[in-house]
Formats: structure tokens, sequence, C-alpha cells
């Protein structure tokens, strides 16, 4: 996501960036949460969560299943151009949904799937990987790991843009019932975009990483190289 800002940014698009920068804030969120405590287990329910969900998908490509039903009835006129009966795709799914099957067998992972399934009961829905740990969404992860003031200021302030739900993100007012466009290519909030991503994600997340895998001495090495090479190019 990072690198994605960077591309962006560098071709002067700077609004559409701020989506990537708030996808890699929330994977920061996450990875200092699943750090800061409990770190096998909260890594277990991320793994067992995937697993379920690849599990949905290679449901709805074999025939006969309730989940194929489902998923055929809701794409209602886009159905018929799915592959359901080809020989190929029933193998791979056949394939996918064994090996995901054989995963959650484990005995590291049966409690935690139960845990899933119970949520999945409840709610009639899957849940996020977290929920059946936090007990709520990345708000409460936010506060969980000190960070609700970038949650916010970045996160909360671009979520109607991410949504397509802000017209001044693409419009302005020319007065008697006008209406203009922005330019797509424009260097508006740059300043903010880069101080959040640089100092709130990029030097954060190193941080923690190092500080839970790594020695002092290569905190102090991150620090210099911060110090030395990057700091007077960013500033």
């Amino acid at each position: 996501m990072i690198d994605a800002v960077t591309e962006l940014v560098s071709s002067g698009l700077v609004h559409p960036a701020s989506m990537q920068a708030r996808s890699a804030f929330e994977a920061s969120i996450f990875i200092e949460w699943m750090l800061k405590e409990k770190t096998l287990e909260r890594a277990t329910f991320y793994y067992v969560s995937d697993l379920r969900n690849r599990r949905i998908w290679a449901l709805r490509m074999l025939k006969g299943t309730a989940e194929q039903s489902e998923f055929e009835k809701d794409l209602q006129d886009m159905a018929k151009y799915l592959a359901f009966n080809d020989a190929s795709v029933r193998k791979m799914a056949q394939e996918e949904l064994e090996y995901v099957e054989g995963g959650l067998r484990q005995s590291d992972f049966v409690e935690v799937n139960s845990r899933f399934q119970k949520y999945y009961r409840k709610n009639k829905r899957e849940a996020d990987w977290y929920q059946p740990l936090l007990g709520g969404r990345l708000r409460k992860m936010a506060k969980e790991v000190g960070r609700f003031a970038e949650y916010a200021w970045f996160y909360e302030k671009s979520s109607r843009g991410i949504h397509a739900a802000s017209p001044r993100d693409y419009t302005f007012s020319l007065g008697n019932g006008l209406v203009g466009l922005l330019a797509i290519r424009r260097l508006d909030d740059i300043h903010d975009l880069l101080g959040f991503v640089v100092y709130s994600i990029i030097l954060h997340t190193y941080r923690i990483i190092i500080g839970h895998y790594l020695t002092d001495d290569e905190m102090t090495v991150f620090r210099r190289t911060y110090i030395d090479n990057w700091r007077k190019a960013f500033l």
C-alpha cells in the first residue's frame, strides 16, 4: 500500500493515494494490536479467518452446495457466465476445499474455528478476523493501541472520500447553479498525507516490528538511519 502511495503521489494523484494510505494505516493498527500481547492467539485468529473465507469461495464453485446455490441466486443474470459446470474449476475448488478443511481440523485451529462459527450463527455473517477477540471494530482496536487520535483524524476523516460520498473531493461551485470539476491530478493535502504516511505508518510500524523481533542495537541503527539518511530529505 505504501508503494502504491509512492507511485500515485509521484504522478500527482494525491487524493487517490489517501485510499492506499488508509489501507496501510489499517494494516499498521492490526500489526501493533497483534504484537502488543497474546500474539500467537491473535495471529491464529487472523489465519483461521482467512481459511474460512477461502472455504466459502471454494464451496461457491461446487455444484450442489448451499453456498453455490445462494451465490448463483444473488448474481442472477451474471451466473450464466460463471463456470460452475467446468470440470477444471470444480477440480480446483475441490482441492482448495480439502486443503482448507484439513487446516481447520488441525488441533491448533479447532477451537478458534468454533468461535468463528459461533459468531456466524449469531450474526448470520462471517466475522472480521479480530471481532471474536475484540468484541468491536477497528475504532476500538485503535483505542487499545493508543492511536485513536490518528484514527479519528485520518481514517474517519477520509471515510467519506473513500466511499465516494464527498462531492467536494471532485467538484466545486461556480455559482448560478454551475459546478466545476476539479483536476484529477492535483497536490491538495500532500503535506498532510505524506506526514501521516511517513510518521504514523512507516516509521511507527517499523519501530513496532523491530522492537518486537530484533535487538536494542537494531533499534539504534534504525533511528540513526532515519536521522542520517531520511530526515533531511523528508523535511
